[in-house]
């Protein structure tokens, strides 16, 4: 297996997480509705430096980073994680999967929200596992699986919570 493009260079592995800024920046835009002149104002910049950042955002700075995300009403968070990558045959995670992590976590804002929000695993018998969601959004039902089937089917008691598992898994 070949690497990943960026593991060509830092200055490649950099301008894929700028891009990926940038592309939550255009999410965020259009969810919004606002246009690049709006931005623009908002940061007194002109469009067309706006338009620069969100065609080619490989030298942007941690600093025109917080001051985009916080035009918006956003915030940046910068994460280091070892994902058992070294060679970086994947490149790096897509911010998306962080966001929909804590969003399903319940969006903690400190280690005790994030406490609060954790699963809860009871054992009712050698095979049988009860799952709590953890909090908001889900509702405070349990999930009962039965860890020996070769197909794991997850049997819903509410409607709002959704789990996904594999063959084997435990």
């Amino acid at each position: 297996m070949s690497a990943h493009w960026t593991s060509q260079s830092t200055r490649d592995f950099v301008y894929r997480i700028s891009s990926d800024f940038a592309f939550q920046i255009e999410k965020k835009m259009g969810a919004e509705p606002i246009n690049q002149s709006e931005l623009a104002h908002r940061l007194e910049v002109s469009p067309g430096r706006v338009s620069q950042f969100l065609r080619n955002p490989g030298n942007t700075t941690i600093k025109n980073m917080v001051e985009y995300a916080r035009a918006l009403g956003m915030k940046v968070a910068i994460v280091a994680y070892d994902d058992r990558d070294p060679e970086n045959q994947n490149g790096p995670i897509n911010s998306q999967i962080f966001t929909d992590c804590w969003e399903k976590a319940g969006k903690p804002n400190d280690f005790f929200a994030l406490t609060e929000c954790t699963a809860v695993i009871r054992n009712a018998a050698p095979s049988i596992h009860y799952f709590e969601p953890p909090c908001a959004p889900y509702e405070k039902k349990s999930l009962a699986v039965d860890t020996q089937l070769t197909n794991l089917v997850w049997q819903q008691h509410t409607t709002t919570s959704k789990f996904l598992t594999g063959a084997g898994a435990r």
